[in-house]
């Protein structure tokens, strides 16, 4: 894809949100969120067996609005 994610997320509906710079995820998609170091997060999809990202800290309010804390 040649746009940028700061272009994509403005287009993609409401259960996309940006949890790091290099990653715009499907809320829905989410089986599990593990804390991980300094505000970060570690974030497993559903159907995805081996899938894990990373969210960066700058974004931790958002994994907490996410999990609803």
């Amino acid at each position: 894809c040649n746009y940028s994610l700061l272009y994509l997320e403005k287009k993609v509906p409401q259960n996309f949100v940006r949890v790091h710079r290099k990653h715009l995820i499907n809320k829905r998609q989410i089986s599990q969120i593990k804390p991980h170091f300094k505000g970060r997060y570690i974030i497993s999809f559903k159907n995805m067996n081996d899938l894990t990202i990373t969210s960066s800290s700058s974004y931790t309010e958002v994994i907490k609005s996410i999990i609803k804390l």
